[in-house]
């Protein structure tokens, strides 16, 4: 007999992809929320702010929320959340920040470097975009 930790009412490929739908639906909300935040209230540090917090809440916690309540009676243990964080888990996360933060900086650097081909142009505007968010942000 398997033992089922979770008890889930639906498959898991089932849940998968209504986790993956939700976080899409999730999205086009956040789109929309946005860009009728940004015709309501001037584009200011604190509106982008607001905005920022609003779209990782709607897009990454609240369908992964929704998905554990409605796939199983148990979605405190299926989040992961009955109890605190694992120390190899934890050490696993922290390595991965300090590898990521380099990796990004070579990236950058390539990019302002000029060694872009030229079906990749748009790399270098998205980081130019992102660094006049960053400014107004500060």
């Amino acid at each position: 007999m398997t033992n089922n930790r979770y008890r889930t009412a639906t498959k898991p490929a089932l849940a998968l992809g209504m986790l993956f739908c939700l976080m899409i639906f999730m999205l086009v909300v956040t789109s929309l929320l946005t860009q009728l935040l940004s015709s309501v209230v001037e584009s200011t540090t604190a509106s982008l702010r607001i905005m920022a917090v609003l779209q990782d809440v709607l897009v990454f916690i609240l369908p992964a929320v929704l998905t554990a309540l409605l796939t199983t009676r148990y979605p405190g243990e299926l989040l992961e959340v009955m109890h605190g964080p694992r120390v190899f888990t934890t050490l696993w996360a922290i390595l991965a920040l300090l590898v990521s933060i380099p990796a990004m900086n070579a990236i950058i650097e390539w990019i302002y470097g000029g060694s872009l081909p030229e079906s990749m142009r748009w790399a270098r505007q998205l980081e130019e975009d992102a660094r006049l968010t960053k400014q107004v942000i500060m």
